[in-house]
């Protein structure tokens, strides 16, 4: 009997630990569905951050490099600032690089009204020699002021003349020659897909614009958000 007592009272005990077990069970699927919840309210959070600062650092870039250009200049060129747009339409450089490479041309000297021109030599000889676009505009900037000696390794041809009007124009048919090449290669499908990139930068950099006077507050608003998740989890 004493035996038949003791089995019972340990069957009874198990039922009871295995209620118990489930309680907790059912504890800690509620505390995991919370934690997903908040984990993926945390993780979209991270998502959006990410898309703010992306399109804003883009905004900021392009910012930086018009003030690097108005300075240079003494003022805003909006002419340039367009063929700035229309030269990365023709090759596989973003208007924020051109604009940039823009103001080295008015550092060296080179007048405002000849800063497109110049620019376009550049893209081009930067094409035709496969030298990058910084080298290409010095070298530019130089062949425009009479001094043609960085291309002379790339361009024989400026060997066989001593007349500066004749070796600008023997570097101008490299660089038209280039540019034509240029354009041509905008055509090809890693073109096209290199314009469709620098297109979504440009339309970043407009929506980076728009979104930056509301920075701070946003920033405001996940910090506080963080900050009630912390002590609701603490709470818990």
């Amino acid at each position: 009997a004493e035996k038949k007592l003791n089995i019972k009272v340990g069957l009874k005990g198990a039922k009871k630990a295995e209620k118990g077990l489930g309680k907790v069970n059912s504890s800690m699927k509620s505390m995991a569905k919370s934690a997903l919840i908040a984990g993926g309210s945390f993780f979209a959070a991270q998502g959006i951050i990410r898309g703010l600062s992306s399109v804003i650092k883009l905004a900021g870039e392009q910012e930086q490099v018009e003030k690097k250009l108005q300075t240079a200049l003494g003022h805003v060129n909006k002419e340039l600032l367009a063929q700035a747009s229309a030269f990365q339409k023709q090759s596989k450089h973003g208007d924020e690089t051109i604009i940039s490479m823009m103001a080295l041309a008015s550092n060296m000297g080179i007048a405002e009204d000849k800063i497109g021109e110049t620019t376009k030599m550049a893209i081009g000889l930067s094409e035709a020699l496969g030298v990058d676009l910084n080298m290409a505009m010095k070298a530019a900037a130089g062949a425009i002021q009479g001094d043609t000696n960085m291309l002379t390794r790339y361009i024989p041809e400026l060997k066989t003349t001593k007349d500066l009007t004749e070796k600008l124009e023997i570097v101008q048919r490299a660089a038209n020659k280039g540019f034509d090449q240029s354009i041509e290669l905008t055509k090809s499908m890693a073109g096209e897909m290199n314009q469709a990139k620098m297109a979504m930068g440009d339309a970043g950099e407009v929506i980076g614009n728009l979104l930056a006077p509301a920075v701070t507050d946003v920033s405001n608003w996940f910090s506080s958000a963080a900050t009630s998740a912390g002590e609701f989890f603490q709470r818990a």
